[in-house]
């Protein structure tokens, strides 16, 4: 489609909420008011330069929407770096905080890419310009490198998986002249067992309360547990809930 509202649905310097003040680089409360006040649009460019770390000259839509994904709102950009020129292509992901969300822990994600993203590129971690994850609140902003002529793993797996509801269709010419499910799985391994070899045994990790287990391992934390457990059994409409409506298609 030619048109990038299309895909993306609504004006994206809108869709983007200011900074908050306690993270913004404003030292005054009138130079943040000032802020908020720009118009959208070059708002949006101040808000990504101070993302990135570096002054982006322009921001625009990309006619791009995503596939799957249920855990935010996704908003692909063009950017331009002011000082050399580059143009990049970027997703922001945000969430807003709620109960499920601090609950299942999903700020991790966020915090995850600010601690080890830059760490992990053996392992085919995409480049994270900013992160912010609150598991109080389950607050999320990452804003990442956007994986050109890249279709999620997932898509290899059928009509039957969630995140391909909405592109049955389209899952002959995604799936054409790209590996089967068997083999999607066992790269999907092999990265993961990149990932944790770079840490394997690192007893830092304990020093980080959001790492799932690292409480468990010492000896706190069973509150939390129960909760995510009652979550993922189904009380109150959980994720299990879901699962007599779901059917699955088996691998070998």
């Amino acid at each position: 489609r030619a048109d990038p509202s299309e895909d993306i649905g609504l004006d994206m310097a809108e869709t983007v909420d200011p900074i908050p003040y306690d993270r913004s680089p404003f030292a005054t409360k009138a130079e943040y008011d000032a802020y908020v006040a720009l118009p959208s649009e070059k708002r949006l460019v101040q808000t990504l330069s101070h993302m990135m770390g570096a002054e982006v000259r322009s921001a625009s839509p990309r006619n791009q929407s995503k596939m799957g994904g249920m855990s935010g709102v996704i908003q692909f950009l063009d950017v331009v770096l002011a000082s050399t020129g580059e143009s990049l292509a970027l997703v922001l992901k945000t969430a807003a905080g709620s109960p499920l969300r601090a609950t299942l822990g999903s700020a991790r994600e966020a915090l995850f890419y600010d601690a080890f993203g830059s760490s992990l590129e053996d392992a085919n971690v995409p480049r994270c310009f900013y992160a912010h994850g609150d598991m109080a609140t389950g607050d999320t902003t990452l804003l990442m490198q956007c994986l050109e002529n890249a279709v999620p793993a997932g898509t290899f797996f059928g009509g039957e998986q969630p995140n391909n509801w909405g592109v049955q269709e389209r899952l002959p010419e995604l799936c054409a002249g790209n590996p089967p499910p068997e083999d999607v799985a066992a790269d999907g391994f092999k990265l993961y067992a990149r990932m944790h070899a770079a840490y394997w045994r690192d007893e830092a990790l304990l020093s980080k309360p959001w790492l799932r287990a690292s409480d468990w391992y010492a000896g706190c934390g069973e509150a939390a547990w129960r909760a995510g457990q009652a979550q993922a059994s189904g009380e109150g409409g959980g994720p299990a809930a879901l699962m007599d409506s779901i059917s699955w298609r088996g691998y070998r």
